[in-house]
Protein backbone atom coordinates (compact mmCIF):
# COMPACT_ATOMS: atom_id res chain seq x y z
CA UNK A 1 0.00 0.00 0.00
CA UNK A 2 1.46 3.35 -0.94
CA UNK A 3 2.05 5.89 1.80
CA UNK A 4 -0.27 8.73 2.66
CA UNK A 5 1.01 12.20 1.86
CA UNK A 6 0.46 15.56 3.53
CA UNK A 7 2.02 19.00 3.27
CA UNK A 8 3.65 20.55 6.27
CA UNK A 9 3.50 24.18 7.27
CA UNK A 10 6.22 25.29 4.85
CA UNK A 11 4.90 23.37 1.87
CA UNK A 12 7.26 20.39 1.87
CA UNK A 13 5.80 16.93 1.38
CA UNK A 14 5.79 14.57 4.36
CA UNK A 15 4.92 10.93 3.71
CA UNK A 16 3.56 8.52 6.26
CA UNK A 17 4.95 5.02 5.95
CA UNK A 18 7.39 2.64 7.56
CA UNK A 19 10.41 4.71 6.55
CA UNK A 20 9.10 7.97 8.01
CA UNK A 21 7.51 6.88 11.31
CA UNK A 22 9.15 6.27 14.69
CA UNK A 23 7.21 4.59 17.51
CA UNK A 24 7.35 6.03 21.04
CA UNK A 25 6.11 3.82 23.90
CA UNK A 26 6.02 5.33 27.38
CA UNK A 27 6.22 2.84 30.25
CA UNK A 28 5.69 3.14 33.97
CA UNK A 29 5.39 0.07 36.18
CA UNK A 30 4.20 -2.21 33.32
CA UNK A 31 2.38 -5.32 34.48
CA UNK A 32 3.61 -7.60 31.70
CA UNK A 33 6.44 -8.28 29.29
CA UNK A 34 6.62 -5.71 26.47
CA UNK A 35 8.29 -7.97 23.90
CA UNK A 36 5.11 -9.13 22.17
CA UNK A 37 3.65 -5.64 22.02
CA UNK A 38 6.83 -4.27 20.47
CA UNK A 39 7.01 -7.07 17.94
CA UNK A 40 3.54 -6.08 16.70
CA UNK A 41 4.74 -2.62 15.73
CA UNK A 42 8.47 -3.01 15.00
CA UNK A 43 7.97 -4.11 11.40
CA UNK A 44 5.59 -1.21 10.71
CA UNK A 45 7.98 1.63 11.64
CA UNK A 46 11.57 2.74 11.08
CA UNK A 47 12.54 2.64 14.77
CA UNK A 48 11.04 2.13 18.24
CA UNK A 49 11.85 4.01 21.43
CA UNK A 50 10.78 2.93 24.92
CA UNK A 51 10.77 5.84 27.35
CA UNK A 52 10.60 4.34 30.83
CA UNK A 53 9.58 6.62 33.70
CA UNK A 54 11.78 5.04 36.39
CA UNK A 55 9.91 1.75 36.78
CA UNK A 56 10.95 -0.35 39.77
CA UNK A 57 10.71 -3.91 41.06
CA UNK A 58 9.26 -6.57 38.79
CA UNK A 59 8.10 -3.90 36.34
CA UNK A 60 11.70 -2.76 35.85
CA UNK A 61 12.60 -6.36 35.02
CA UNK A 62 9.95 -6.37 32.29
CA UNK A 63 11.44 -3.20 30.82
CA UNK A 64 15.09 -4.23 31.15
CA UNK A 65 14.64 -7.61 29.46
CA UNK A 66 12.86 -6.11 26.45
CA UNK A 67 15.09 -6.74 23.40
CA UNK A 68 16.74 -3.41 22.57
CA UNK A 69 18.75 -4.64 19.62
CA UNK A 70 18.03 -3.88 16.01
CA UNK A 71 15.49 -1.09 15.84
CA UNK A 72 14.50 -0.67 19.51
CA UNK A 73 16.12 1.84 21.88
CA UNK A 74 15.44 2.09 25.62
CA UNK A 75 15.53 5.59 27.14
CA UNK A 76 15.50 5.14 30.93
CA UNK A 77 14.56 8.17 33.01
CA UNK A 78 15.91 8.69 36.53
CA UNK A 79 12.51 9.80 37.86
CA UNK A 80 8.88 9.74 36.82
CA UNK A 81 8.62 12.68 34.43
CA UNK A 82 4.94 12.15 33.73
CA UNK A 83 3.38 11.11 30.45
CA UNK A 84 3.68 14.45 28.65
CA UNK A 85 7.39 14.97 29.35
CA UNK A 86 8.19 11.34 28.51
CA UNK A 87 6.37 11.71 25.18
CA UNK A 88 8.44 14.82 24.48
CA UNK A 89 11.63 12.84 25.18
CA UNK A 90 10.57 10.21 22.67
CA UNK A 91 9.44 12.76 20.09
CA UNK A 92 12.83 14.48 20.36
CA UNK A 93 14.51 11.12 19.59
CA UNK A 94 12.27 10.70 16.54
CA UNK A 95 13.23 14.18 15.34
CA UNK A 96 16.95 13.51 15.87
CA UNK A 97 16.69 10.46 13.64
CA UNK A 98 15.22 12.61 10.86
CA UNK A 99 11.78 10.98 10.79
CA UNK A 100 8.58 12.87 10.01
CA UNK A 101 5.98 11.22 12.26
CA UNK A 102 5.92 9.97 15.86
CA UNK A 103 3.56 7.06 16.56
CA UNK A 104 2.60 7.33 20.25
CA UNK A 105 1.78 4.15 22.17
CA UNK A 106 0.66 3.20 25.67
CA UNK A 107 2.32 0.21 27.31
CA UNK A 108 -1.04 -1.63 27.36
CA UNK A 109 -2.19 -0.97 23.80
CA UNK A 110 -2.35 -3.88 21.35
CA UNK A 111 -1.21 -2.87 17.88
CA UNK A 112 -2.79 -4.82 15.04
CA UNK A 113 -1.17 -5.52 11.65
CA UNK A 114 -1.78 -2.71 9.20
CA UNK A 115 -2.10 0.07 11.77
CA UNK A 116 0.39 2.37 10.03
CA UNK A 117 -1.20 1.54 6.67
CA UNK A 118 -4.60 2.57 8.05
CA UNK A 119 -3.12 5.88 9.24
CA UNK A 120 -1.59 6.39 5.79
CA UNK A 121 -4.95 5.77 4.11
CA UNK A 122 -6.55 8.36 6.39
CA UNK A 123 -3.83 10.89 5.63
CA UNK A 124 -4.13 10.35 1.91
CA UNK A 125 -7.91 10.72 2.07
CA UNK A 126 -7.73 13.93 4.09
CA UNK A 127 -5.43 15.76 1.65
CA UNK A 128 -2.81 18.42 2.39
CA UNK A 129 -4.93 21.42 3.39
CA UNK A 130 -5.27 22.34 6.16
CA UNK A 131 -2.13 20.52 7.39
CA UNK A 132 -2.63 17.43 9.54
CA UNK A 133 -1.22 17.56 13.06
CA UNK A 134 -2.56 14.26 14.48
CA UNK A 135 -4.00 11.07 12.99
CA UNK A 136 -5.71 8.96 15.63
CA UNK A 137 -6.20 5.20 15.56
CA UNK A 138 -9.67 3.73 15.84
CA UNK A 139 -10.35 0.85 18.23
CA UNK A 140 -13.33 -1.42 18.97
CA UNK A 141 -15.65 0.29 21.41
CA UNK A 142 -14.64 3.82 20.41
CA UNK A 143 -18.12 4.56 19.11
CA UNK A 144 -16.81 5.28 15.59
CA UNK A 145 -17.77 2.48 13.16
CA UNK A 146 -15.32 1.39 10.49
CA UNK A 147 -17.83 2.54 7.85
CA UNK A 148 -17.79 6.12 9.13
CA UNK A 149 -16.35 8.74 6.84
CA UNK A 150 -18.09 7.63 3.67
CA UNK A 151 -15.28 5.36 2.52
CA UNK A 152 -12.57 8.03 2.83
CA UNK A 153 -10.82 6.16 5.63
CA UNK A 154 -11.07 8.99 8.17
CA UNK A 155 -13.34 11.36 10.06
CA UNK A 156 -12.49 14.77 11.47
CA UNK A 157 -12.40 14.89 15.27
CA UNK A 158 -11.82 17.64 17.85
CA UNK A 159 -9.54 15.28 19.78
CA UNK A 160 -8.20 11.72 19.63
CA UNK A 161 -6.49 9.58 22.26
CA UNK A 162 -2.69 9.63 22.26
CA UNK A 163 -2.20 5.87 22.04
CA UNK A 164 -1.96 4.79 18.42
CA UNK A 165 -1.88 8.36 17.13
CA UNK A 166 0.66 9.61 14.60
CA UNK A 167 1.84 13.14 15.36
CA UNK A 168 3.43 15.31 12.69
CA UNK A 169 6.89 16.56 13.60
CA UNK A 170 6.40 19.59 11.35
CA UNK A 171 3.26 20.49 13.32
CA UNK A 172 5.12 20.14 16.61
CA UNK A 173 7.85 22.45 15.28
CA UNK A 174 5.18 25.12 14.83
CA UNK A 175 2.87 24.65 17.83
CA UNK A 176 5.17 23.01 20.39
CA UNK A 177 5.12 19.61 22.07
CA UNK A 178 3.02 18.07 24.80
CA UNK A 179 2.13 20.29 27.74
CA UNK A 180 4.34 18.90 30.49
CA UNK A 181 2.72 20.65 33.47
CA UNK A 182 -0.40 18.52 32.94
CA UNK A 183 1.78 15.50 33.84
CA UNK A 184 -0.81 12.89 32.82
CA UNK A 185 -4.45 12.88 31.62
CA UNK A 186 -5.85 15.33 29.05
CA UNK A 187 -2.38 15.69 27.52
CA UNK A 188 -3.73 14.33 24.23
CA UNK A 189 -6.89 16.46 24.33
CA UNK A 190 -4.89 19.62 25.02
CA UNK A 191 -2.47 18.95 22.15
CA UNK A 192 -5.29 18.25 19.69
CA UNK A 193 -7.25 21.35 20.68
CA UNK A 194 -4.12 23.50 20.51
CA UNK A 195 -3.34 22.08 17.07
CA UNK A 196 -6.79 23.00 15.80
CA UNK A 197 -6.52 26.46 17.34
CA UNK A 198 -3.31 26.98 15.35
CA UNK A 199 -4.89 26.04 12.02
CA UNK A 200 -4.06 22.33 11.91
CA UNK A 201 -6.41 19.40 11.50
CA UNK A 202 -7.02 16.36 13.70
CA UNK A 203 -8.43 13.23 12.07
CA UNK A 204 -9.25 9.67 13.10
CA UNK A 205 -8.49 6.66 10.90
CA UNK A 206 -11.75 4.69 10.80
CA UNK A 207 -10.24 1.23 10.26
CA UNK A 208 -9.95 -0.18 13.82
CA UNK A 209 -6.36 -1.42 14.24
CA UNK A 210 -5.74 -0.85 17.94
CA UNK A 211 -6.72 -2.77 21.04
CA UNK A 212 -7.21 -0.19 23.78
CA UNK A 213 -8.82 -0.04 27.20
CA UNK A 214 -9.04 2.96 29.52
CA UNK A 215 -8.29 1.85 33.06
CA UNK A 216 -9.26 -1.53 34.55
CA UNK A 217 -12.76 -1.54 33.11
CA UNK A 218 -15.34 -3.81 34.75
CA UNK A 219 -19.05 -4.34 34.09
CA UNK A 220 -21.61 -4.43 36.90
CA UNK A 221 -25.36 -5.00 37.13
CA UNK A 222 -26.95 -2.25 39.20
CA UNK A 223 -30.68 -1.65 39.45
CA UNK A 224 -31.38 -3.52 36.23
CA UNK A 225 -28.76 -1.53 34.30
CA UNK A 226 -25.22 -2.28 33.20
CA UNK A 227 -22.66 0.00 34.80
CA UNK A 228 -19.09 0.23 33.47
CA UNK A 229 -16.33 1.83 35.47
CA UNK A 230 -12.60 2.36 34.93
CA UNK A 231 -11.37 1.90 38.55
CA UNK A 232 -8.77 4.64 38.19
CA UNK A 233 -6.65 5.18 41.30
CA UNK A 234 -7.35 8.28 43.42
CA UNK A 235 -4.34 10.15 42.00
CA UNK A 236 -5.66 9.62 38.48
CA UNK A 237 -9.06 10.91 39.59
CA UNK A 238 -7.23 14.02 40.82
CA UNK A 239 -5.39 14.57 37.54
CA UNK A 240 -8.47 13.98 35.40
CA UNK A 241 -10.60 16.45 37.39
CA UNK A 242 -7.85 19.08 37.57
CA UNK A 243 -6.65 18.84 33.98
CA UNK A 244 -10.17 18.74 32.64
CA UNK A 245 -10.74 22.22 34.06
CA UNK A 246 -7.31 23.50 33.03
CA UNK A 247 -7.92 22.47 29.43
CA UNK A 248 -11.46 23.87 29.46
CA UNK A 249 -10.11 27.22 30.66
CA UNK A 250 -7.32 27.42 28.08
CA UNK A 251 -8.88 25.87 24.97
CA UNK A 252 -12.30 24.36 25.68
CA UNK A 253 -14.15 27.58 24.96
CA UNK A 254 -12.98 27.31 21.35
CA UNK A 255 -14.72 23.93 21.03
CA UNK A 256 -17.93 24.23 23.09
CA UNK A 257 -19.57 21.10 21.63
CA UNK A 258 -16.55 19.01 22.56
CA UNK A 259 -16.31 20.62 25.99
CA UNK A 260 -19.92 20.02 26.97
CA UNK A 261 -19.87 16.45 25.70
CA UNK A 262 -16.63 15.76 27.56
CA UNK A 263 -18.04 17.27 30.76
CA UNK A 264 -21.13 15.04 30.47
CA UNK A 265 -18.94 11.94 30.02
CA UNK A 266 -16.87 12.98 33.03
CA UNK A 267 -19.93 13.41 35.24
CA UNK A 268 -21.25 9.99 34.23
CA UNK A 269 -17.86 8.49 35.12
CA UNK A 270 -18.11 10.02 38.61
CA UNK A 271 -21.58 8.53 39.12
CA UNK A 272 -20.37 5.11 37.97
CA UNK A 273 -17.44 5.38 40.37
CA UNK A 274 -19.76 6.15 43.28
CA UNK A 275 -22.01 3.21 42.43
CA UNK A 276 -19.53 0.37 42.00
CA UNK A 277 -15.94 1.26 42.94
CA UNK A 278 -13.98 0.94 46.14
CA UNK A 279 -12.11 3.75 47.94
CA UNK A 280 -15.02 6.07 47.23
CA UNK A 281 -14.23 8.56 49.98
CA UNK A 282 -10.56 8.79 48.99
CA UNK A 283 -11.47 9.20 45.32
CA UNK A 284 -14.08 11.86 46.02
CA UNK A 285 -11.53 13.80 48.06
CA UNK A 286 -9.05 13.51 45.18
CA UNK A 287 -11.66 14.79 42.72
CA UNK A 288 -12.57 17.72 44.98
CA UNK A 289 -8.87 18.62 45.33
CA UNK A 290 -8.47 18.35 41.56
CA UNK A 291 -11.43 20.67 40.97
CA UNK A 292 -10.02 23.16 43.47
CA UNK A 293 -6.57 23.16 41.86
CA UNK A 294 -8.06 23.34 38.36
CA UNK A 295 -10.12 26.37 39.29
CA UNK A 296 -7.04 27.97 40.85
CA UNK A 297 -4.91 27.23 37.78
CA UNK A 298 -2.48 24.95 39.60
CA UNK A 299 -0.62 22.35 37.52
CA UNK A 300 2.44 20.11 37.72
CA UNK A 301 2.91 16.80 39.59
CA UNK A 302 0.34 16.06 42.26
CA UNK A 303 1.39 17.04 45.78
CA UNK A 304 0.31 14.50 48.43
CA UNK A 305 -2.58 15.84 50.51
Amino acid sequence: MRSGVARDTVGATSELGRGTVGAVMVTFQPEHDLTDRLSRIADQVAWCWIVDNASSGVAKTFVDRTPCTGRVTLLTQERNLGLAAALNVGIAAVRERGLDWALLLDQDSEVEPGLVDALAVALRGAGPDPPIAVIGSNYPGSGVPAAAGGGRGFVDRPTVISSGSAVSLSAIAKIGGMREDLFIDYVDHEFCLRSRARGHRVILATDPRLGHQIGQVTDHAWGGHRVRSSHHAPVRRYYRARNQLLVYRSLGWREPSWMFRDAWIGMKAWVQMLLVEGERVTKVRAIVRGIRDGLCGRSGPAVPS
